[in-house]
Order: C-alpha cells, then structure tokens, then sequence
C-alpha cells in the first residue's frame, strides 16, 4: 500500500495502476480471482458430495425418496441468491460461511438433477443383477450408477462453478462476503462503484475479468457437452 500511487494511471510497473489506496489493481485482480475460485470450488465440490448420493437414494429407495424430494422442493421454492443471502448474513463473516451459503442454496437442484439421471437406468438389467447378488445401494451407487451419468456430473460441475463465482461475486460487493480488509472480486466492486465516474476502471476492469471468465466456463461445459 502507498498512498502516493493513488489512482495512478496503468504503466509498466503497474499495468492496470492502482487503487484508492496505492495497491498494484492487477495483483488485486489475481488474489479476487484466487479467491473466487477457492471458494467455487469447494462449494460445488462439498454440494456434489452432498447431491449425489441423495439424488441416487431418492431414485431407489421410494421412501426416502419421498422425503428427499420433500426437502429439496422447499429450497428449490426460493431463489438460489436469496437463500444464500440468507445464510450468509446470519453466519459469521468468513469464507467458509460463504461456502455453506453456496452449498445449501444449490444443493436442491443438482439432487434433482442426479434423481432424474438415475430414474432412466434404475429398471436395467445390470442394475437389478447387481441387487441379485446381494449388492448395497452404496455400492450400487458407487459402481453402477455414478459412471453412466459422470459426463454429464462433470458439466454440471463446471456450470456450478460459474454460479458459484457469481454468488460469491455478488455476496461480497453486498458486503455478505467476509471481511472487508480481505480481496475479493465483489470487495473490488464495492469499491469501485464509489469511483464509477471518476475512474471507471476501477469498476470495469474487474468487471471485463468476471465476464470473461464466466464467458469461458459457459463455453467450455458447451464444448464438453458436444463431445
């Protein structure tokens, strides 16, 4: 930090200049982006974890299934944003409340999604050899059923982590996303709406860099998709 860089125009030494306080903006962009991805990630990780094994047990088994789904219609009924909201601000400032955030606010959908792959292979054949022998429905899940629908886990992951980089995104510039001395994409934003008129950039980079990589995850599930 140096007060005397303030605002100062991009340069060699710093390519995209500098923040209200003298701060290096590219580094600033690189530790958002660090930050933004950690959190993505964990969070569509921990919802996987969470999604798939209920998407599956709903499928197979009626009874739990029912209640599952019971469950999932009552978070699917609110928006994802504002669920996270919610979360977010009831629990302490930090990342992982972010993370928990993200998770319950998303977990409903990719368990419908996994119970509706699972529906049009619960009936095969192999599946039902598979019970003959006197398999559990975890190794079932393991062995059976997760390897048809991984491909299409795997894209969801990659959208998952595009909508979890917008929340977090999102959930920091409402001041919902940690502490506010800790960089992040949406801390870059807060900031830079304070200074849309005088230096726009400080708001519109970030803004490019969010685009694009949001832009590229879009593209890059697409391009999965087709192979």
């Amino acid at each position: 930090m140096d007060l005397r860089n303030s605002f100062c125009n991009p340069s060699l030494q710093h390519i995209f200049g500098c923040d209200s306080y003298g701060r290096d903006f590219a580094l600033l962009l690189l530790l958002g982006i660090k930050k933004s991805f950690f959190i993505a990630i964990l969070a569509v990780l921990i919802k996987t974890l969470i999604a798939v094994p209920l998407g599956a047990i709903a499928s197979l088994q009626e009874r739990a299934g029912y209640f599952i789904l019971k469950i999932s219609d009552i978070f699917m009924a609110f928006p994802s944003l504002i669920l996270a909201l919610f979360f977010a601000s009831i629990l302490p400032a930090s990342e992982y409340s972010i993370v928990f955030a993200i998770c319950v606010s998303g977990w409903a959908p990719l368990t419908r999604y996994i119970k509706s792959s699972t529906d049009q292979i619960k009936n095969s054949l192999f599946l039902e050899a598979a019970y003959s022998t006197g398999a559990s429905h975890s190794h079932v899940i393991l062995k059976h059923v997760l390897p048809h629908f991984l491909k299409p886990l795997l894209i969801q992951v990659i959208y998952g982590i595009s909508s979890a980089i917008f929340l977090e995104t999102s959930l920091a510039f409402l001041g919902l996303g940690g502490p506010i001395n800790e960089i992040s994409w949406g801390h870059l934003f807060t900031e830079g709406r304070y200074y849309l008129m005088e230096h726009p950039r400080i708001f519109l980079i970030p803004l490019i860099f969010l685009t694009c990589i949001l832009y590229a995850l879009q593209v890059l599930a697409h391009k999965y998709t087709e192979k």
